[in-house]
């Protein structure tokens, strides 16, 4: 994900980010695998910024080996670099809007309909019932691919106090009838991103 300080914020394990040392020698690892003979020709390939950190991380959590990985797609969705991950365990779709209109498609049904393609057959996805539009295409996507789809309805989410400094709010869960949360921001979206977390 973005990093706001140092690059070396993308890549954490257990809560300690990747040391100065390890990511050098990755990147030169990487690097050092790219066809630079074919750079300029047609057709060449060469990795996006995002697709060269993408491969960095692998190669880092191959070597340290963590129970999970929890990935941020880039752009999200069926082209995205995170997508050759042909079995992970959940997938989850945050908020769809008109962001990368260029790549992904000119309304929410069309960029909605390429976010789902990160959804594996068989694999739970979690996703806010946010527009219908997008919860149509997502649904029926996980219905097609036989994927169980937990959705987070609007009401889902109630007794929202936003405070000086944080948000109390509750929840309904498929495990509790609700749960009361807090959060350390006043951010009211983070609402909807604490929910996909808990589901």
């Amino acid at each position: 994900s973005p990093h706001l300080v140092d690059i070396r914020e993308r890549f954490a394990v257990d809560g300690e980010l990747i040391s100065r040392a390890d990511f050098l020698r990755i990147f030169r690892k990487i690097y050092g695998m790219l066809d630079r003979s074919a750079q300029g020709e047609k057709g060449a390939y060469h990795p996006s910024y995002f697709e060269f950190l993408f491969f960095m991380a692998m190669v880092y959590f191959a070597e340290r080996k963590p129970d999970f990985c929890i990935l941020e797609t880039g752009l999200g969705g069926r082209l995205d670099a995170t997508n050759c991950i042909k079995k992970p365990s959940l997938c989850v779709v945050t908020e769809i809007g008109l962001d990368h209109m260029q790549y992904l498609g000119s309304s929410i049904r069309e960029i909605a309909g390429e976010k789902a393609g990160i959804i594996k057959p068989g694999v739970p996805v979690v996703f806010v019932d946010k527009r219908k539009e997008s919860t149509e295409v997502l649904a029926e996507y996980a219905k097609k691919t036989e994927s169980p789809a937990i959705i987070i309805k609007k009401d889902d989410i109630f007794n929202v106090n936003i405070n000086h400094k944080s948000i109390d709010f509750s929840l309904h869960s498929g495990y509790y009838s609700y749960v009361s949360l807090s959060l350390n921001t006043t951010a009211l979206y983070q609402t909807e991103n604490a929910a996909l977390a808990v589901a």
